[in-house]
């Protein structure tokens, strides 16, 4: 009953946030941007980069799972990770999208405690470096930011992205910290299970070399979605410095990425309207560009529907799987 609140509340978050861009926007204008034959352009690099991405991030799976003393070959991680990717578009939700990567995980022969751990890293490595991003472009795009309100929202915003490394760094730690209380809570599962969960970028400091090719390949995969962003952008005709342009799809897609909408829509419309009007874009491109950018996102998970016509789970597999030993 819970699940069906919040997907309601997340399509009427959507909804809303859409028909507060739509009402102050000319659409008709937009739309007549984003058919312009150029547009095709700009999305099909925007979908190369996001193809780019989700080979990267097939990688990363790889190197996490080693991390986590697992392994999973790479076309069985591509075919993971563009299913997951599929079924978030779908199903309008980034849970779903990942209920269905520990699916096939598991089908794949991973344990259910590895594979739950290398999802939870795999989010937490992505989040804490777009943070990082965002704290590292925040004073370049208060530089080119006169309204006021607009400068106080962007402090606010870096003050929450540093807290939010900061936090996400000490939950590797989470573990020991509950073991010095003087209640024996993990013996009860669900605590155990989310203890462990939530400390799971303890991983990270066990394998140096490892990590370091995560973090990078994160990095690369940011940059992908900026490179997607940009690229609608400039088939539009946006007349805007492509640093500045890149620079403000970061705080972009972090927004996109809270999980209060139905896959980011509406949230992203809304930001990068406010984010490229920074940048003295009209609203009408910048609402096209985020438009051009949702279905690019869409159109590079299809890719998803190979792997899931070709995979067979084993569903009496899943249930029977054995679990990882609790350290």
């Amino acid at each position: 009953m819970l699940r069906y609140v919040g997907l309601a509340a997340k399509l009427i978050l959507s909804l809303g946030l859409l028909a507060w861009v739509v009402s102050r926007i000319d659409t008709s204008q937009a739309i007549k941007f984003f058919l312009h034959p150029a547009t095709t352009y700009g999305v099909v690099v925007a979908v190369g980069a996001l193809v780019l991405q989700g080979i990267l991030a097939a990688g990363r799976q790889v190197l996490i799972l080693r991390l986590l003393g697992q392994s999973l070959t790479f076309p069985q991680s591509l075919n993971v990770w563009f299913s997951g990717l599929l079924v978030t578009q779908v199903a309008v939700t980034f849970i779903a999208g990942d209920l269905i990567r520990g699916m096939l995980l598991v089908s794949d022969g991973v344990p259910r405690r590895a594979a739950g751990r290398a999802i939870v890293l795999d989010r937490i490595v992505g989040l804490g470096m777009l943070l990082v991003m965002v704290d590292a472009v925040s004073p370049y795009i208060l530089t080119f930011v006169s309204a006021s309100s607009f400068r106080y929202s962007l402090l606010l915003l870096m003050a929450a992205a540093s807290s939010g490394i900061l936090a996400l760094f000490m939950a590797g730690f989470a573990r020991h910290f509950v073991e010095m209380l003087p209640w024996q809570i993990l013996q009860y599962r669900p605590v155990e299970l989310a203890v462990d969960l939530a400390s799971v970028t303890r991983f990270l400091f066990t394998g140096r070399g490892r990590s370091l090719a995560i973090i990078a390949l994160s990095f690369a995969m940011h940059i992908c979605n900026i490179a997607g962003i940009v690229a609608i952008a400039l088939s539009l005709g946006v007349q805007a410095p492509v640093w500045a342009m890149g620079a403000v799809a970061l705080p972009v897609m972090l927004f996109a990425l809270l999980p209060i909408s139905l896959a980011g829509w509406g949230v992203r419309e809304a930001a990068l309207v406010m984010g490229f009007g920074m940048l003295h874009v009209p609203a009408p491109l910048a609402l096209a560009t985020s438009i051009g950018f949702g279905l690019s996102v869409i159109l590079a998970g299809l890719l998803g529907v190979i792997g899931l016509i070709q995979k067979r789970i084993d569903w009496h597999a899943l249930v029977r799987s054995p679990e990882l030993p609790r350290s």
